[in-house]
């Protein structure tokens, strides 16, 4: 394997599908159910989104630590086996 890997997607393509993956039917659904519990609701929302943040910063993380492999698939395969690298990717 060559250590220069090209990366198919851009910046805003791997955002679209990020963003695009956890939102999917959710943003029909979920706010249905939040809206009897008021502000508790929109914490949820932000708490989640924290989160959310915080497991793409780890992601990050682990594919820059390693910049010979291709992703994060590469990465989790590497150090938990292929399927979970397949799950998480």
């Amino acid at each position: 394997m060559t250590t220069d890997s090209v990366r198919p997607f851009g910046f805003w393509t791997a955002m679209a599908l990020v963003v695009g993956g956890v939102i999917g039917a959710g943003i029909y659904v979920v706010p249905t159910e939040f809206a009897g519990l008021g502000w508790t609701g929109a914490l949820a929302w932000l708490l989640g989104g924290a989160g959310a943040l915080l497991i793409g910063r780890v992601l990050t993380a682990l594919v820059a630590a390693k910049p010979q492999e291709p992703g994060v698939i590469a990465v989790i395969g590497e150090v938990l086996g292929p399927i979970p690298g397949v799950l998480v990717g």
